[in-house]
């Protein structure tokens, strides 16, 4: 009985020897001692029980994904067009920017002193530059001499409302020392009544720009100027003078003496 619980217990021994770690299968049992003086031989040895099964690899893991390429850039704008000339309209539009950029913007043109295209050729400094904001709209004119009859002033009732100068022409005698001008005069009367008016007055030459403002009283057929804008330290072109006149609804006429001729200026109303 001894022999019989030992070969019971070397099974059990190499049963659990046979639990291996690889993946292989477990060696065979050796089989059991013959039992002394037994009467049948001892039990084969168990089978070895098989090994684990390995485990799967991990599974690799998915590239990462690739970024966007860059938005390309947009063309740059085009450059602004120059400036106008004075007295010209809108300078040229600029030229298209490079890659698709939008054109630059024509540039805006400067309106020539005083307003309107150039006339004369006088230089030198204006003056009165703050005296009114009248623009000298009128034609350009050019002063004639005249030796035929001088038209006779008549009086009249000045009107209220802007007024260019139309003709300008000098009567007397052909060597009278006439010397021509050239320019434009635009006059505004305001606060007219049958003795007085407020003037406002602008004239242009060339370069030059001269602006004044005063009181005009009336006296018969004589009308007075007396400038209150630019003051006595700068006296203008006109410091203030008299003239006979013929005034309707739609015109002015002045004569005034100028260097031993009568000069006779015509101003055509326009508001």
């Amino acid at each position: 009985m001894r022999n019989v619980a030992f070969v019971v217990l070397v099974g059990a021994v190499v049963a659990l020897n046979g639990c291996g770690g690889s993946s292989s299968g477990g060696t065979a049992g050796a089989g059991g001692a013959t039992g002394k003086g037994g009467a049948a031989g001892g039990s084969a040895g168990s089978t070895g029980s098989a090994g684990s099964t390995g485990s799967a690899g991990s599974t690799g893991s998915a590239g990462s994904t690739g970024s966007a390429g860059t938005a390309g850039k947009a063309g740059a704008g085009g450059s602004a067009g120059t400036a106008g000339k004075a007295g010209a309209g809108g300078g040229a539009a600029g030229s298209g920017g490079h890659g698709g950029g939008s054109a630059g913007a024509a540039g805006s043109g400067v309106a020539g002193a005083g307003g309107g295209t150039a006339c004369g050729d006088a230089t030198g400094l204006g003056s009165g530059a703050t005296c009114n904001t009248v623009a000298a709209s009128g034609a350009c004119v050019t002063s004639t001499l005249s030796t035929g009859a001088m038209p006779t002033p008549a009086g009249g009732a000045f009107v209220a409302g802007t007024y260019n100068l139309v003709s300008q022409t000098d009567y007397g005698a052909a060597d009278a020392g006439f010397s021509s001008q050239t320019g434009r005069q635009t006059v505004v009367l305001s606060n007219v009544t049958a003795t007085s008016f407020t003037l406002d007055q602008i004239q242009t030459s060339g370069s030059i720009v001269a602006r004044t403002e005063g009181t005009v009283s009336v006296s018969g057929m004589i009308a007075t100027f007396a400038r209150t804008c630019p003051p006595p330290k700068d006296a203008g072109t006109d410091s203030g003078n008299s003239a006979q006149f013929t005034a309707t609804s739609s015109s002015i006429t002045l004569f005034q003496q100028n260097n031993g001729l009568v000069e006779v200026s015509v101003y055509a109303k326009t508001l």
